[in-house]
């Protein structure tokens, strides 16, 4: 009998609860809940303790290290888990993050409980699962659509965290063991990257693209 191995990301406690509902009655395939996690970084860490996990269900917008830069992380890092979006709605940049990330559907948090598991057994197989808000022809469209500014490096994406937070060039090298001018040059290509000019829109757009969680 297939065994299908899910973590679930989500802040929301009532969220979890709901999808650890609708995967604990099915048997062909048994959907085994390895883990629930608040935020993107607990389930990082978790997973890099070498623990087994096929198919990881999570939100977009989390506090602290949210769902985008979460699968960027999860691409980077080479996991090899097949990802299920559950949330409210997604805007462009979104959508083609979702797409070069190991993203194999995207579905509203309202999903009927019959979709989240198909969702969940197409991803598994390595199938994209389409529905009428995420159309295989929306897919189809931007993956030939490959705009500047979206291939952030981990390392981009951990300085433009502490850039965000009013680290200065030196502070970030210490606390990444890098040099000062190692950093300069990755935050000059991550401005590049995101076509901002300074912090003010640095922080703009990293609120705006859930690489940071808004404080309000």
């Amino acid at each position: 009998m297939l065994e299908i191995k899910i973590a679930i990301i989500d802040d929301h406690t009532l969220i979890r609860e709901g999808l650890k509902n609708v995967f604990k009655n099915n048997l062909d395939p048994v959907f085994s809940i390895v883990g629930e996690f608040e935020n993107g970084e607990d389930f990082l860490s978790f997973m890099k303790n070498g623990s087994a996990c096929d198919v990881a269900i999570m939100d977009l917008h989390m506090p602290g290290r949210g769902g985008l830069v979460t699968l960027q992380l999860m691409t980077q890092l080479g996991l090899g888990i097949r990802s299920v979006v559950l949330s409210m709605g997604i805007n462009e940049y979104v959508q083609e993050v979702l797409i070069k990330n190991q993203v194999f559907a995207f579905l509203p948090k309202e999903s009927a409980a019959a979709e989240i598991n198909k969702a969940v057994v197409a991803a598994y197989y390595g199938d994209m699962y389409f529905n009428e808000t995420f159309t295989q022809e929306l897919y189809v469209s931007l993956k030939s659509q490959r705009k500047a500014g979206l291939n952030l490096t981990l390392q981009e994406i951990k300085i433009l965290e502490l850039v965000v937070l009013g680290k200065s060039n030196k502070e970030i090298s210490e606390l990444l063991f890098i040099s000062p001018h190692t950093v300069k040059t990755h935050r000059e290509r991550a401005l590049k990257k995101t076509n901002t000019h300074n912090v003010m829109e640095l922080y703009k757009y990293a609120i705006d693209n859930g690489i940071i969680q808004s404080p309000v």
